[in-house]
């Protein structure tokens, strides 16, 4: 006794079949890369043990799955209510079985043993692919309730259609994969499935045949107004239809990964839908760092989960993994330098270069500036020809010696005062923004002055003064920002009050670097600033928390320098900086020590 599945119908034709004493039928077989796959029916209760053979090879099956099958039922007049199972699914580790070859599967059951003969289909075939589509609803939500998809993804790709109208109200895609060098992918998307019908997302690379992720069970839901304005009425209030989900895997640095990358949703009732995913853009460390920001929204909910569990470290492993070689340094001195300086000064230029010229102007009437050596470090090769311009102006103008060290990059603020503090002779180092200004002559070897003689001094910082003369800086301290997911941020106490001369250094947690003072060797135990913090936000309190880790202590000086804060670089236009400065915040309360905040 036999049934074919009725070609009519879509389904496909058993082939060969031939019954045992238990009656049962191979419907198709095929051979995939996780082995060999047979589908069929058998009389029987259950099944204890099941084996293979094609030609020489043999083998067991490692995965049987029973289902029902209503027409091996009706044929046989068997009852639902009193079935055996009917169906089944079986996959035998057989591999490099050509395609005609001839198989045989053998049952052992517990009534009698069962064997059907069949031959191999070619996986390309149409009739085979849309004769096991024909059974995949009885077949699949079984496969799916007993093993874990991603054992199975050879046959699930097979049987997975392309996302479209068919699958109604469920609805997603993909956008390209973000590659993080070899730790693992960001990837963003959106998904509609107002029903709940996804169980899962898989991110796969056809290449390397590799299943990266489930999506559905890293991701975190993001807003997203296009989606949402499209699926009016489909989605409730409050669904958010966006996504973004790190996958941390090792190997997607590899040539090609994220050139072939596609995407599986498997559905609850079986059915399976495949988005190929379209080339990751070629895109340099900062452009992914850009990439990665504009993916949320500061005010958006759950922004503490997707800083700690996607962005950051998603961006984290991008810039970790950036290519690192010592920039080319062309040097220009103005001036003849002094032979053996005691302080050295460092001064960042980006962006905005013109502070320069204000810089010498107060520098020059200073006579201590004479014995100290000044260093300016252009951190953008797009102003290096205009800023060198005004260099060799402001040279003739002032006649203070100063140099100009330039290349062809943007290293951060970090990357520029540690290729500045390289090649500094000073024995002290002081890092000072472009728009700090000195109120008073003398203020360099005040603070080296003040550096040597306080107790167990590691680092001192200074008052920093508005235009006005109200206090900007008197020392850090650090406070949670609800609106940024309460991650610890560093704040100025007094910010904004009349300033009064004290006269006294305090010790404090933390001084900021627009004007920081610390022996270049404490400076080189360090490792200098730490390159890690994009641009240019929380080096300096991460620095003071280091050396405050060693036994150094950390003081504020009373040394007035007027600071034009912020004007030394231009943020117009650029709203994703202030998404770095909060990823560098998240950074920041990684590193820190358990007492540091204190204040909420």
């Amino acid at each position: 006794m036999k049934l074919n599945w009725n070609r009519k119908s879509g389904a496909l034709a058993a082939l060969m079949p031939s019954a045992g004493v238990a009656p049962c039928c191979i419907d198709a077989a095929v051979s995939l890369a996780d082995g060999l796959w047979i589908v069929g029916w058998v009389l029987a209760a259950d099944i204890k043990s099941t084996t293979v053979t094609a030609g020489t090879t043999r083998g067991d099956a490692d995965l049987i799955v029973r289902y029902w099958r209503q027409d091996v039922a009706d044929h046989f007049g068997i009852e639902r209510g009193n079935r055996p199972l009917l169906g089944f699914v079986v996959r035998v580790p057989v591999h490099g079985l050509p395609p005609k070859s001839a198989i045989e599967l053998q049952f052992q059951t517990s009534e009698s043993p069962a064997t059907a003969k069949a031959e191999l289909a070619d996986p390309a075939q149409t009739d085979f692919a849309n004769g096991l589509r024909a059974q995949w609803p009885l077949i699949g939500p079984a496969l799916i309730r007993a093993h874990d998809p991603v054992g199975l993804m050879p046959l699930l790709r097979l049987m997975a259609t392309p996302i479209g109208d068919r699958f109604g109200k469920f609805q997603f895609f993909v956008e390209p994969a973000i590659s993080t060098g070899n730790e693992g992918l960001l990837v963003n998307g959106w998904a509609v499935d107002p029903d709940r019908e996804l169980r899962h997302l898989y991110l796969s690379c056809s290449r390397t045949g590799r299943v990266l992720g489930d999506l559905a069970t890293h991701w975190a839901r993001t807003p997203r107004a296009d989606v949402s304005e499209r699926h009016v009425g489909t989605l409730t209030v409050g669904q958010d239809p966006g996504f973004i989900a790190w996958l941390p895997c090792s190997g997607t640095s590899d040539t090609g990964v994220t050139d072939h990358l596609y995407a599986l949703a498997v559905l609850k009732d079986g059915r399976i839908a495949r988005q190929d995913i379209k080339p990751s853009p070629a895109l340099g460390p900062m452009a992914s760092v850009q990439h990665v920001l504009r993916l949320f929204t500061e005010s958006q909910p759950r922004l503490g989960d997707i800083l700690e569990s996607h962005v950051g470290p998603a961006i984290d492993a991008i810039w970790r993994h950036r290519t690192r070689s010592e920039p080319r340094l062309a040097r220009q001195d103005f001036g003849s330098a002094p032979a053996a300086p005691d302080i050295s000064v460092i001064v960042p230029l980006y962006g905005r270069y013109d502070f320069m010229r204000h810089q010498l102007a107060v520098f020059a009437d200073d006579p201590a500036m004479e014995r100290v050596e000044l260093i300016y470090v252009i951190d953008d090769p797009n102003i290096t020809t205009p800023a060198l311009q005004l260099a060799e102006e402001l040279s003739g103008l002032f006649r203070l010696p100063f140099s100009v060290i330039s290349y062809n990059e943007n290293l951060g603020f970090a990357g520029a005062n540690n290729v500045a503090a390289r090649i500094a002779r000073g024995r002290v180092l002081i890092l000072l923004n472009s728009d700090v200004m000195p109120v008073k002559p003398g203020w360099a070897p005040a603070l080296a002055e003040q550096l040597a003689s306080l107790p167990e001094a590691g680092i001192v910082g200074t008052t920093l003064l508005y235009e006005d003369g109200s206090l900007q800086h008197a020392g850090l301290q650090l406070r949670r920002l609800a609106r940024w997911a309460g991650l610890p941020v560093n704040i100025h106490p007094g910010k904004g009050l009349s300033y009064v001369s004290t006269g006294q250094s305090r010790q404090v947690s933390g001084v900021t670097a627009a004007c920081m003072t610390i022996h270049r060797k404490l400076y080189q135990e360090l490792g200098g600033l730490d390159e890690g913090f994009i641009l240019g936000d929380f080096e300096d309190s991460d620095m003071c928390f280091r050396a405050s880790a060693k036994g150094h202590k950390i003081y504020c000086a009373d040394v007035p320098m007027y600071h034009l804060e912020r004007q030394s670089q231009s943020l117009a236009g650029d709203s994703w900086k202030h998404k770095v400065t909060l990823y560098n915040c998240w950074r920041h309360s990684k590193r820190l020590p358990a007492n540091a905040v204190t204040s909420k």
